[in-house]
């Protein structure tokens, strides 16, 4: 499904802004899951089985934004570890031979 399309345009973007406005309603959380999910389906349209490379690099990302927030100190090491590291999956996606020809949708923006 591309963003251009009219699957996108007059059915998944509806169904997903009523979806978050109802979610909303209920409670600030189910908001955001409801904006996983949808993610998720989406991302899933176009390669199913990339929806593990990004959901462990997401949760990965938010763990490591969780520790940084709790030790300031020591977040000069662990940013640049934590850059390093979605470099290197991006890398491993893009540009070593042998890697997949087309890489997960949305690797760049994790």
């Amino acid at each position: 499904m591309s963003f251009a399309g009219y699957p996108y345009l007059l059915l998944f973007l509806p169904a997903a802004l009523a979806g978050y406005a109802w979610a909303a309603r209920l409670h600030p959380f189910a908001a955001k899951v409801w904006l996983l999910a949808a993610s998720a389906a989406f991302y899933a349209s176009w390669t199913p089985e990339y929806l593990p490379v990004g959901a462990a690099c997401c949760v990965g990302n938010a763990l490591m934004a969780r520790r940084l927030a709790s030790r300031p100190p020591r977040a000069g090491i662990e940013t640049a570890l934590a850059v390093a590291a979605n470099l290197g999956l991006l890398a491993w996606f893009r540009y070593l031979p042998g890697a997949p020809a087309a890489a997960p949708l949305g690797l760049s923006f994790v």
